[in-house]
């Protein structure tokens, strides 16, 4: 399964480099790959129900898929369906995982509760929790988080590099702490790993639309060293610069998957 995703990014990359990331035949030929791909995981069936959620409208519907236990609410016309596929079907967040059971998950930026959720199908012994500010996604995270039972903790709080109260905006994945907006309580990494048994987590998850440089800048000696794996989206070069070298200081190695990094420690 892995050498598959690894074949098809390797399909991908090579036609967004000699093609253009915004040239219509890249666009055209990854949708294609991405229609292939679901048909491959999921069959024809699922192809249908993707296209007709694309489109549609009205309250979210339950979606199965072969490679979680519970069902995902997800919401048609909307883009919760291609951020599933990318983390369910594409697995973004499931190539370079540790050989062996994990146990503990901070999903930062949960958005419908799709990481935790495909950590927890995996991992039948993981527990996750999972933060989710955007008041939009939060009714979804618990309800598709529910179906796991106490083995999912969903905090209604935005991770940060200091605890607080900050605005935050936006809808969807797109939502980010803003000036204005709707108000969440913040919590830093350290803040979290003491409500973790042993407090330390085996996989750390942030997906947080740029706020991940304040986490990234805040005493990580504190808290790097109780960590077994960091996975993060870096959002723009300037970020992702300072993140990387903050990461390679504190003795982490780094590689890149698709949009997300996978960072390790080198003691591990």
């Amino acid at each position: 399964m892995i050498e598959d995703r690894v074949v098809m990014e390797s399909i991908r990359r090579i036609a967004r480099q000699m093609l253009g990331y915004n040239s219509p035949v890249y666009r055209a030929a990854s949708v294609a790959l991405t229609n292939f791909e679901v048909v491959r995981k999921e069959g024809v069936g699922m192809l249908a129900t993707v296209k007709r959620l694309e489109s549609g409208d009205g309250p979210p519907e339950p979606v199965s898929f072969r490679n979680l236990k519970h069902p995902l609410d997800v919401r048609p016309g909307t883009n919760d369906v291609h951020t599933v596929l990318d983390t369910v079907v594409r697995e973004e967040y499931g190539k370079y995982l540790p050989d062996k059971d994990l146990l503990t998950l901070i999903d930062a930026g949960a958005f419908i509760g799709d990481t935790s959720a495909y950590f927890l199908s995996r991992f039948p012994k993981l527990r996750t929790w999972a933060l989710e500010p955007n008041p939009d996604n939060l009714p979804l995270v618990r309800r598709n988080l529910a179906r796991y039972g106490d083995r999912a903790t969903v905090l209604p709080l935005a991770l940060a590099g200091q605890e607080g109260i900050v605005h935050f905006a936006g809808k969807a994945t797109g939502g980010s702490i803003a000036d204005q907006g709707h108000e969440v309580k913040t919590t830093t990494v350290p803040g979290l790993l003491a409500q973790i048994p042993g407090g330390y987590v085996d996989v750390l998850k942030i997906d947080i639309e740029g706020a991940e440089m304040e986490v990234f800048a805040s005493t990580p000696a504190t808290w790097m060293p109780k960590v077994g794996l960091i996975i993060v989206e870096l959002h723009g070069p300037d970020i992702e610069r300072s993140a990387l070298k903050i990461l390679k200081k504190h003795d982490f190695q780094v590689e890149q998957y698709r949009s997300v990094w996978y960072c390790r420690p080198v003691w591990k």
